[in-house]
């Protein structure tokens, strides 16, 4: 009786739910960092920089690059006349 007081529902014990969930977030967190970054660098930007936003921002991050334009939008070409 008192040691299923300190299982939860699954079975396992709360030190290894203490351990496993953030390791679980901080993985999930690494997967959208480099997914922002691969991105990023294949837009022409700063990859590290959006790796960086990516951890710490997560979804938003990748969000916000998936709907910037790509950098040569904002380089000035010397061919338009304007």
């Amino acid at each position: 009786m008192f040691i299923d007081y300190f299982n939860n529902f699954m079975g396992m014990n709360r030190v290894y739910l203490m351990l496993i969930i953030p390791i679980a977030i901080l993985v999930i967190l690494l997967i959208f960092a480099i997914i922002t970054a691969v991105v990023a660098h294949k837009k022409g930007r700063n990859a590290f920089g959006w790796f960086i936003l990516g951890l710490l921002t997560g979804p938003i991050g990748l969000a916000i690059i998936l709907v910037a334009l790509p950098i040569h939008y904002y380089i000035k070409s010397g061919d338009d006349d304007l």
